[in-house]
């Protein structure tokens, strides 16, 4: 349940922060648009400047797996074209064999 009350808190702390700015948005805003109490915030953040840091991190973890994801795709279609040469220089080889005899 703490988990969910966190990912809740910070999913609407990033909404009044858009919608207000971080400096227009209180702790007690956020409890408010919650429908729990500042002391029930204060028990899962420290401050506003706690929630910013989480969301922050959030986001940068979302980064690093989007951008992981573009290097694998891009090393299996590497790996893809290197194969594709190979056969096509091994067929070459081939037909180059066969002209020989």
């Amino acid at each position: 349940m703490s988990g969910d009350t966190k990912e809740r808190i910070l999913e609407t702390a990033l909404e009044l922060f858009a919608q207000s700015g971080y400096l227009g948005t209180s702790m007690s805003d956020i409890a408010k648009q919650l429908g729990i109490t500042k002391g029930a915030l204060y028990k899962h953040y420290k401050s506003k400047q706690e929630i910013l840091d989480c969301i922050v991190e959030r986001m940068n973890q979302d980064r690093k797996i989007v951008l992981l994801k573009i290097i694998e795709q891009a090393a299996e279609t590497a790996l893809n074209m290197a194969l594709d040469l190979l056969r096509h220089d091994r067929a070459q080889v081939r037909l180059d064999k066969q002209d020989l005899t």
